[in-house]
């Protein structure tokens, strides 16, 4: 095993594979049991099996493990918790809110009989949103699991997720320093400060070769800024997920012209709703007015999560030969994209990916509990983001293409098929310089 583990699941349950395979149908509705055990693994594409594999290690009373969760249900899980707890040492740090996870939370506790084991995030006003667990061994921190995935149905089996093991002592320790902090149960005015001290707002390029966790709550936004100027100093390449919007920090910069390609994927267009004036300043744009600037920045391109449907649209006009789609009913707020990741510079020989649970928020950098991990010339790493990356994105910009086809309220003129040509005319795109289609053949040559 080397320093990294990286596990995507599918994250495409809307699909002609899935429509072939399992009938589009969902997963948890197909009586069959064998397809229907069939149809989970390949929406999981082994995130579940990661998760219960490292929780597994935990096997004698030489090992223990440190857990902070936010959305806490998936039964599997829970009861590999459980298991290692009958023979290591166990605790997990767990979100409280009313009227978030922690009634679903409380049930899957109590059903896995494993309340012993939780604690309660009290005091955070905000959203204890951390999904990693660090693992020890005769008491020293070894390994830690994190990512974007929340030990949920919905998470393992329907919107795109990564889960990421890094095997490193020191990472590992201060993965658990953040765990024991978070366990004192402490207030914004005492976390924020200890978080910064741990892990201090970085300047200008992360250390060569460098692995690098940040944890929040934090004091201002400076680390979000940080995102954003590394964003910016990219030369070669920027592939950005964005489940819940793009932040006004980061978006100034997508809205500057570039002379490479920068992708984003992305669950909706945002909402249509100005914000509120302030006196003395002026009025503010909507996230989906700022999404269609950047939509048309010169050499972005955007994916946006999307399926086929031919029951509720023009796409079975258009598309008759395609199967219908259908998602697996598991999500309700996030249907298609939660990963929180960027990649920079992905094609050169000192790449950088950030990831982690963290959305690229103010509210995921001042008020929530995160945790992200910035890796610097690694790669390895790097050709597995990228690599999922460009899957999705192809997945996804084919489906928002159809879609913004057959929709005239999208904000823009709808977006107007070709037809196939004779001759290779249809290949000058290519070779226009300067042209993204030019930009694309060239970095992915």
């Amino acid at each position: 095993m080397g320093r990294h583990t990286i596990v995507f699941n599918r994250g495409v349950a809307a699909s002609q594979a899935y429509s072939r395979r399992f009938g589009n149908r969902r997963p948890d509705k197909i009586e069959d049991k064998k397809l229907r055990e069939a149809a989970f693994k390949w929406l999981s594409r082994g995130l579940e099996e990661a998760i219960v594999d490292f929780i597994g290690q935990a096997k004698s009373n030489k090992f223990a493990l440190r857990a902070a969760v936010y959305e806490f249900s998936h039964l599997p899980v829970l009861k590999a918790f459980g298991k290692a707890a009958k023979k290591a040492d166990v605790k997990i740090i767990y979100d409280r809110r009313k009227g978030g996870p922690f009634e679903a939370s409380e049930k899957a506790v109590k059903k896995a009989r494993i309340k012993g084991l939780m604690k309660r995030r009290e005091t955070n006003s905000a959203i204890a949103h951390n999904k990693f667990i660090v693992l020890l061994k005769n008491g020293k921190p070894v390994e830690v699991f994190t990512g974007s995935t929340n030990m949920t149905a919905g998470g393992i089996y329907g919107q795109s997720n990564v889960g990421h093991i890094i095997r490193d002592e020191d990472v590992a320790q201060q993965y658990l320093d953040f765990w024991n902090r978070l366990n004192r149960d402490p207030e914004y005015k005492d976390l924020r400060p200890a978080n910064v001290a741990a892990t201090p707002d970085p300047v200008g390029a992360p250390p060569a070769n460098s692995v690098t966790p940040f944890f929040s709550p934090r004091s201002d936004l400076t680390l979000l800024e940080w995102y954003a100027e590394r964003m910016k100093a990219a030369t070669d390449f920027v592939g950005f997920t964005a489940a819940f919007g793009i932040s006004r920090t980061i978006s100034p910069v997508l809205l500057e012209e570039r002379d490479y390609a920068r992708y984003l994927i992305v669950e909706s267009e945002g909402s249509k709703r100005t914000p509120k004036k302030k006196p003395g300043e002026p009025q503010k744009k909507s996230p989906f007015d700022i999404f269609q600037k950047i939509r048309k920045t010169t050499n972005n391109k955007i994916a946006r999560g999307a399926s086929l449907r031919k029951n509720n649209d023009a796409v079975g006009n258009q598309l008759h030969r395609w199967l219908d789609e259908q998602l697996t009913g598991l999500n309700g707020h996030v249907k298609y994209v939660h990963t929180k990741y960027l990649i920079l510079d992905a094609m050169t020989a000192d790449p950088v990916v950030i990831s982690g649970s963290a959305n690229f928020s103010k509210a995921s950098t001042d008020s929530n509990d995160e945790n992200m991990v910035v890796i610097r010339g690694d790669t390895d790493v790097a050709d597995a983001f990228v690599g999922e990356f460009m899957r999705l994105f192809n997945h996804f910009y084919f489906r928002d293409v159809v879609q913004r086809q057959t929709s005239e309220d999208a904000g823009e003129k709808p977006v107007r098929s070709s037809h196939l040509v004779g001759d290779d005319s249809w290949t000058d795109r290519y070779f226009e310089p300067g042209s993204i289609k030019a930009l694309e053949r060239k970095l992915f040559a």
